[in-house]
C-alpha cells in the first residue's frame, strides 16, 4: 500500500484503485466447408483478443491472481482464450502457443476422398495457415506476425468401426517468435510434425 499511496489520497482509496481489474475479452470462430462430389474445400478463420502484459500463449501466461500493484500496472484482462480442444493447425496454436489467443488466423484447405461409401471413406486433406497476433507486445518478438504453417494428412475412416490417420506437418515463423536476448535477435527455424493416430470404436 505504502508504494501506491498518494498523501492527499485516502490509503483505503488507493489500493481499490490498485485492486481494480477490467475484464474486456472477445473471440470468435467461422467455418466454412463445402462438398463436391468426391471434392471437400473450406475456409476457417478465428480471432482471439490478447493481452500487452509479460507471457505468451497458454503455457507461460497466466493473468490471475495478481498483487495490487501488478494489477494497477496492467488494470485490463483482455487475452481471450480458446477451448484447448479446438484444433486448427498440427504445431503453431496446438503445440506452441497451446491454443488460439492473441491471434487471429485464415486456413483455407482442400481434401479429396477417393474411396467414398456410406460408411467408408478414404482420403487425404491439403491446408495452409496464416496468422498474426494482435498485441504485438505480447509476443516473444515484440513483432505481429506468428507464421505460416502446411499441412496436409492421409486417412481411413469406418463408420463405428475404424479410424487411421497420419498427418504432417510444416511450420515457417516468423518475427513473432524470435527470442531477444541482450539485443541480439535469435530467430526460430523451420518446425516438423508427423502424427498418426488409431482409433477403434465399439
Amino acid at each position: 500500500t505504502d508504494e501506491c499511496v498518494d498523501p492527499r489520497d485516502d490509503p483505503e482509496d488507493c489500493l481499490k484503485k490498485e485492486l481494480r481489474q477490467d475484464v474486456m475479452k472477445f473471440g470468435y470462430a467461422m467455418e466454412f466447408d463445402a462438398r463436391y462430389k468426391k471434392f471437400r474445400y473450406g475456409f476457417h478463420h478465428g480471432l482471439a483478443t490478447g493481452d500487452k502484459q509479460a507471457g505468451f500463449g497458454f503455457l507461460d501466461n497466466a493473468q490471475l491472481p495478481r498483487s495490487g500493484a501488478e494489477a494497477g500496472r496492467d488494470p485490463k484482462l483482455t487475452a481471450f482464450k480458446f477451448d484447448r480442444d479446438y484444433h486448427v493447425d498440427l504445431i503453431m496454436f496446438r503445440e506452441l502457443i497451446g491454443g488460439v489467443t492473441n491471434a487471429t488466423y485464415f486456413k483455407p484447405y482442400f481434401g479429396y476422398d477417393f474411396v467414398q461409401r456410406p460408411k467408408e471413406v478414404w482420403g487425404f486433406k491439403l491446408s495452409s495457415i496464416y496468422a498474426f497476433a494482435l498485441e504485438a507486445e505480447g509476443t516473444p518478438g515484440g513483432e505481429s506476425p506468428l507464421g505460416l504453417e502446411f499441412d496436409a494428412e492421409l486417412y481411413i475412416k469406418k463408420a463405428k468401426k475404424f479410424h487411421w490417420s497420419v498427418a504432417y506437418g510444416l511450420l515457417f515463423p516468423m518475427s513473432a517468435f524470435n527470442l531477444i536476448d541482450d539485443n541480439t535477435v535469435i530467430e526460430p527455424t523451420v518446425a516438423q510434425t508427423i502424427q498418426m493416430v488409431i482409433a477403434l470404436e465399439f
